[in-house]
């Protein structure tokens, strides 16, 4: 149901106005040729467009939920000593609702973490075992075509190896004698052609070595002028380091007198440079002299390593090269020395060589045999019945799953938490309880459960026509019992659902803004949505706007006569509704057209007159006024 709350109040509009009317300077009339002839024309209720607000209101009802709710179990094995609530109680946030009784919390609780324990291990066996027993089933099954397949494979292969070998053996005979021919020939032909191939080669390959020497002794050149120079610096520097040790003793000969004569000065100018010549003589001897020297060794290294022990190399190559004896074994290189046929897969007897066939034949026997014995064990295993869970071990699996946090806790850390007891975690009400005053309570057990009242739904269902004027974030009026609260939408489903009557609808939640302590759940609230607003817009009294083929239009009076204007509309009240397009403010509205047709001359009045001229009518009817001539 829609409300739509307007400021101005609505008054309701008269119908036909019926009986004598006498209206004060209300009179038309026309002339017709020569003399005065009356016009009968009606006087009718108008009401203006004017110009306000209108705001539109989804209203509806829902159940008053709470977001938030919590299922408390149990943490120990005790009695209960204290139980400070009942089933519908109100609670707040730190409120003492549970402590427990734990005399023999520790005899109780070891004896059920052994329990727990026992049955977790005996479990995960089950579960273990199944499963192996599940996946190898399987994996046998997944295998049993393929190893199939594989041993016909392999059948084929040994029997097309029998038949490669009797083949081979049988056209030995026949082939040997071309085959000795063939290869005697090509031998002869090959020694010549690596006779002559020698000497190019032998000449070639000397070429090279010599090209390697030219460039390596251009090289070696190059850093044999680098040697000569690091020498000549080497020389230099120790020429400096033994003048330098030489000033160095004059310098300490005069330390010396000085010292002896005890003259202070003196002292401190002979110290002074003495000092400065053994820093001279420290940085020529500890690194100028020893860097020098090392620059020198490396370039010596380097020659010998990089140029003279290849260039020595390459000058032994060629020498070996250009003997008799290398002449000799090139032009040699190749020759058979005989016919050998060996390669060609036979003896020179004509006997076909099978080896390999044979070592294949083996191998693919081997091969074939193992596939064979796989795939009976894989046929076994695929065949055979595995041991699997039924539903409810593997239900009683899931609890046990679910309890494993509580059963990882160590005793200790259990009589801490018995000894806390349970307290409201946050403000609401007991909508559950399962337990009572001084009743035992097992680890994991539930107890009650707490909804809180300060987070607070209410749950609506939108129609067709409603949800899709409702929006996220729009304010809202809800009225549980008494008392109203302010709300906001804050969640609309974005699927719709049949309801009882198979009329699809859209679930929403309106949040409550100020929850208090007067707020009941899984009450019935009446909810009111603040949606479309439209301000200082044209708009007319509902009841005036018709609806026909050609959409939304009212009567109005135009030019003195009644006509008919299709109107465009918007948000809508119950007692206004806003004009788009179509009217203006201040356009004259029939209400009621009652007899009049369009086209009928008419006298608007306010419908406030009209009704005030009603009230002092009398005498004839039709409420026309006339004049006669």
């Amino acid at each position: 149901m829609e409300e739509i709350i307007m400021k101005k109040k609505h008054k309701k509009l008269p119908f036909i106005i019926a009986g004598v009317v006498v209206v004060a300077g209300v009179g038309f009339f026309a002339l017709r040729g020569q003399g005065t002839q009356a016009v009968n024309t009606q006087a009718v209720a108008v009401v203006p467009v004017t110009t306000g607000d209108v705001q539109e209101y989804v209203d509806t009802s829902g159940t008053v939920e709470s977001r938030t709710k919590k299922t408390f179990f149990s943490p120990v094995n005790a009695t209960i000593k204290n139980l400070n609530f009942q089933r519908g109680d109100s609670v707040k946030a730190g409120d003492m609702l549970i402590t427990f009784d734990l005399e023999n919390l520790e005899k109780d609780n070891k004896k059920a973490e052994l329990n727990v324990l026992s049955g977790k291990y005996g479990y995960q066996d089950t579960i273990n075992k199944s499963n192996k027993a599940a996946n190898d089933k399987a994996d046998a099954a997944s295998q049993v075509n393929s190893l199939q397949a594989q041993v016909d494979q392999w059948k084929q292969r040994v029997t097309d190896l029998n038949r490669a070998i009797a083949q081979k053996t049988k056209d030995a005979q026949a082939e040997v004698i071309q085959k000795q021919s063939e290869a005697a020939a090509q031998a002869e032909s090959e020694a010549k052609a690596q006779a002559e191939a020698a000497k190019a080669e032998i000449k070639a390959e000397t070429d090279k070595l010599k090209d390697k020497i030219e460039k390596l002794t251009k090289k070696k050149a190059e850093y044999t002028v680098k040697l000569n120079a690091a020498v000549q610096t080497l020389t230099q520097l120790q020429g400096q380091l033994n003048d330098a040790k030489f000033q160095q003793g004059i310098l300490q000969q005069s330390y010396d007198e000085a010292s002896g004569l005890g003259d202070a000065a003196k002292i401190e100018t002979a110290s002074q440079a003495l000092k400065a010549q053994m820093a001279v003589v420290h940085e020529l001897e500890d690194n100028k002299v020893p860097a020098a020297q090392a620059k020198a060794d490396e370039l010596n290294a380097k020659i010998a390593q990089d140029f003279d022990n290849p260039i020595a190399e390459y000058q032994a190559q060629i020498q070996k090269l250009s003997s008799p004896e290398s002449s000799t074994q090139v032009g040699t290189q190749g020759g058979t020395g005989g016919t050998d046929l060996s390669g060609n897969g036979m003896s020179q007897t004509g006997e076909a060589d099978t080896t390999d066939l044979q070592m294949e034949l083996q191998d693919a026997q081997s091969t074939l045999a193992e596939l064979q014995s796989d795939l009976a064990s894989k046929k076994a295993i695929a065949e055979a019945d595995g041991a699997t869970l039924s539903d409810e071990s593997k239900a009683q699996m899931e609890v046990n799953n679910n309890l494993q946090e509580l059963e990882s806790k160590t005793l200790e850390e259990l009589i801490i938490k018995g000894k806390q007891g349970i307290t409201a975690e946050f403000s609401g009400v007991i909508s559950d309880s399962k337990v009572a005053q001084g009743g035992m309570v097992t680890q994991g057990g539930e107890m009650f459960t707490l909804q809180s009242t300060q987070d607070v739904d209410v749950n609506i269902s939108l129609s067709k026509y409603d949800f899709e004027k409702v929006q996220k974030g729009q304010k809202a009026t809800v009225k549980i019992g008494a008392k109203e609260y302010k709300g906001t939408v804050s969640k609309i489903s974005h699927i719709a659902i049949p309801n009882e009557k198979g009329t699809p609808i859209i679930s929403a939640a309106v949040s409550i803004d100020n929850p208090d302590e007067d707020i009941f759940l899984g009450v019935e609230a009446k909810v009111s949505i603040q949606a479309a607003e439209a301000k200082q817009v044209p708009i007319v009294p509902v009841e005036v706007v018709n609806t026909g083929n050609d959409g939304s239009f009212c009567y109005i009076v135009k030019d003195g006569v009644v006509a008919k204007q299709i109107v465009e509309t918007g948000v809508s009240s119950d007692s206004y509704i806003e004009i788009k397009s179509g009217l203006e403010p201040g356009d004259q509205i029939i209400p009621d057209i009652g007899m009049y047709q369009e086209g009928s001359p008419v006298v608007p009045m306010d419908e406030n007159s009209m009704n005030a001229g009603t009230g002092s009518a009398g005498g004839s009817e039709g409420g026309a006024v006339q004049a006669e001539s």
